[in-house]
């Protein structure tokens, strides 16, 4: 009797001992290879590259940038910041375009060209670019990672309009007054002079020899300063032969001077001016 008590006590031990391994095994197998999952998906995501928006392929350094104009790499550089920032400061030989005119400007868009957008910071080209074209199309066209502002920032070559208030300009310019070059016209005959008022005013009346280049036109016709002459900047007041001095300082062209009292004070002083 007492042994059939032992043996009944002993079977229900070990059915109670499987009870609750089955109970520890439901409950804690989702702990341990929940674990050994989520080890498993970071081990493949670790595997797997993060990808990358496509866009951010098209983006360029300021360095690489420079390397390209340095080089003389044939590249078409658009600005599409606000004109007032554009005329203040820009790239040499940037042309300014706003998003509007950049969609018009696709219909003559040649694709063996490649052209790069500069905008204040970068994202605001980036925008434009996802906005106007699709990942495929238009490979061509990149954006300066960083903007007008980083290129500043770096201090890289840029064209100043000319703050007359501004001590760095001013030191990019050298003067002549109206007696010193009717002197210097009497001594020198290779001396350039260039006249940077508009068209019709210069017909009125201006310094014999002079050729006309209108101030916002002497950037792209630079190519028509002949080299190793001396330069006069000339205009009424002597304002806008500052401005010209200072964008062909940044131009890199150094043997310049602006007449510093004008077309008003040559003609002031009775010197001869010719139609």
């Amino acid at each position: 009797m007492e042994n059939q008590q032992n043996n009944h006590l002993g079977a229900l031990g070990i059915g109670l001992f499987f009870i609750i391994l089955v109970l520890a095994i439901t409950f804690l197998r989702p702990v341990f290879f929940g674990k050994k999952e989520k080890n498993s998906m970071q081990n493949t995501a670790a595997e797997q590259p993060e990808e990358k928006d496509a866009f951010e392929n098209r983006q360029l350094s300021a360095e690489e940038l420079l390397s390209k104009i340095n080089s003389q790499e044939s590249v078409f550089i658009i600005d599409i910041r606000e004109e007032a920032s554009f005329k203040k400061e820009h790239l040499t030989d940037s042309r300014n375009m706003l998003p509007p005119d950049l969609e018009s400007f696709l219909e003559s868009f040649d694709r063996n060209k490649k052209y790069i957008l500069i905008g204040n910071d970068g994202q605001d080209a980036l925008a434009i670019i996802k906005q106007l074209f699709s990942e495929d199309s238009y490979s061509n066209i990149s954006y300066l990672a960083g903007g007008f502002f980083e290129w500043k920032q770096k201090l890289n070559p840029t064209v100043n309009e000319g703050n007359p208030n501004s001590f760095t300009d001013q030191s990019k310019v050298s003067y002549i007054k109206s007696e010193d070059l009717k002197t210097l016209l009497e001594k020198e005959t290779g001396l350039l002079i260039i006249d940077l008022r508009k068209s019709a005013t210069f017909q009125d009346g201006h310094i014999q020899g002079a050729v006309n280049i209108f101030l916002d036109d002497l950037e792209k016709k630079r190519a028509e300063i002949q080299p190793g002459k001396k330069i006069v900047l000339v205009d009424n007041d002597g304002l806008w032969a500052f401005q010209g001095a200072v964008r062909l300082f940044d131009m890199g062209i150094f043997n310049v001077l602006a007449l510093s009292d004008g077309l008003d004070g040559w003609k002031g002083k009775g010197f001869e001016v010719v139609k």
